[in-house]
């Protein structure tokens, strides 16, 4: 049998051991979304996990649903597209004519919308985890989306709105000095994280290229454009210690590289993954390898075992690096490790939840793209 005819029976070999998990993950995001069209606020939202919250109500984090819904459009089957226009039309519903979306509580039934609702005891009202990220993951999903279904008119609905709402970020957040962004203007002591400027990057990239494609805005493309790759050359620059040839968490904090994550003190070593999984660094490139290497050294045990480690899922985000940087078997085996602990055997655990659904999903989709580059190579030969 020639190397590429090989190649296709074993991607599709592949593909049918793999399906069942697929659906397992999808079916786990739709389950999560709330699809009553009688219920036209709620309609769309997609809770982070089957558990309910504080005071018995679903508390919807826009940041943590924009991401659950760019593993629904993994599917590439209209139903999960439609689901993905479903929650476009409930964020855009939803905008604060401010900073992006505060947090939204909903009952059981998807009923008795309110923005105020009980955490760690208090009562918390128009609450945004971070105004710099929020809006950008957004446009990343707008970018993805539109590619996906070429729905460009639900697309130029929230072009306004989108622009708005990182013109925000730009004024407000993003600090001239340095080409940096705080994570929220009224933090007694804000914070340049390395993750939220990785996806303010890539949300005015992705932005800038709604402005070109779709929105047919040639000087706002190259305005987006212009200050993303600002932010891509801070983030290298400010937030890289280049003695110790890590990322750091934040501008003014090393990472603990014994802390996946919520570190105290420490900071968090989720964040050294961050540039190569938002397109700031090739994954093939030495600085991104090295970042893998330390997470996946430091924390084979939690990788291998129980994944459920301090607030951050750790499969998920390795299991996308590898993916992106070509090694499709280590991939594999962090995606089916956590569907086989979480999904399939513990689907209430606190770290079962959309988002990280999702994250498994875009591994998959980047597994299947590097098989395909890898056909193609050998064909070729």
């Amino acid at each position: 049998m020639k190397p590429f005819k090989f190649l296709i029976f074993f991607n599709f070999i592949c593909f049918i051991s793999t399906a069942q998990n697929d659906t397992c993950l999808i079916n786990f995001i739709a389950n999560n979304q709330f699809n009553d069209f009688q219920k036209t606020k709620s309609l769309g939202a997609i809770k982070q996990s089957k558990n309910f919250g504080e005071g018995g109500v679903y508390v919807i984090n826009p940041y943590f649903a924009t991401i659950s819904a760019m593993g629904l459009l993994t599917s590439n089957k209209e139903e999960n597209f439609e689901r993905v226009t479903n929650y476009i039309k409930w964020y855009s519903k939803h905008y604060n004519n401010k900073n992006g979306h505060y947090n939204i509580a909903y009952d059981i039934n998807g009923d008795n919308e309110t923005y105020c609702y009980v955490a760690d005891t208090d009562t918390v009202c128009n609450y945004i985890d971070a105004e710099d990220s929020e809006p950008a993951v957004f446009c990343t999903l707008l970018w993805q989306y539109v590619q996906k279904t070429n729905n460009i008119y639900l697309v130029r609905a929230n072009k306004i709105k989108v622009e708005k709402a990182m013109q925000y970020v730009i004024d407000s957040l993003l600090d001239p000095a340095d080409n940096l962004c705080i994570a929220k203007k009224d933090d007694e002591v804000p914070q340049k994280f390395t993750m939220d400027n990785c996806e303010v990057y890539q949300g005015l990239l992705c932005l800038s290229y709604l402005e070109k494609n779709i929105f047919k805005d040639n000087i706002k493309y190259k305005y987006y454009y212009h200050i993303a790759q600002q932010i891509k050359t801070a983030i290298k620059k400010e937030l890289f210690n280049d003695e110790i040839k890590l990322y750091k968490s934040s501008k003014d904090l090393d990472v603990d590289t014994t802390c996946w994550y919520n570190c105290g003190e420490g900071g968090d070593c989720a964040a050294i993954i961050f540039p190569q999984i938002f397109n700031v660094d090739s994954s093939n490139a030495q600085v991104s390898t090295r970042q893998r290497s330390i997470v996946q050294n430091n924390f084979k045990t939690c990788v291998d075992a129980d994944t459920s480690f301090n607030g951050g899922f750790l499969p998920a985000y390795i299991a996308i690096c590898f993916a992106n940087a070509g090694d499709t078997l280590s991939a594999t085996k962090q995606i089916n490790n956590a569907i086989d602990l979480f999904y399939k055997n513990n689907p209430t655990a606190t770290a079962t939840t959309s988002q990280d659904a999702s994250w498994l999903l875009l591994a998959k989709e980047s597994i299947i793209a590097q098989r395909k580059k890898k056909a193609v190579i050998i064909k070729k030969k």
